[in-house]
């Protein structure tokens, strides 16, 4: 019985556990057009990454963070994120 509650125990235990893992959500930022908004270098990404914000307010809320990529053509593109 004591063996079948430890099982029980351990396996709600990975339950929570896994439960706490996310993973983060992503959005391109893009401009009025609908092109994405790119950069030359990552430091310019960087520096105007915090001042530009998502057109719509519920998402701009929902994503409050930024990060900086270079894509394959060479240009730094900004996305928002929930995580840091």
């Amino acid at each position: 019985m004591m063996k079948k509650l430890l099982v029980a125990a351990a396996c709600a235990a990975g339950a929570i556990a896994g439960a706490g893992v996310a993973n983060a959500e992503e959005v391109r930022v893009v401009d009025a057009n609908g092109a994405p908004v790119t950069f030359q270098t990552q430091d310019a990404c960087l520096a105007d990454g915090p001042h530009i914000a998502l057109s719509n307010p519920e998402e701009d809320a929902q994503y409050p963070y930024f990060l900086c990529r270079e894509g394959e053509d060479g240009l730094w593109y900004l996305f928002n994120s929930d995580t840091q």
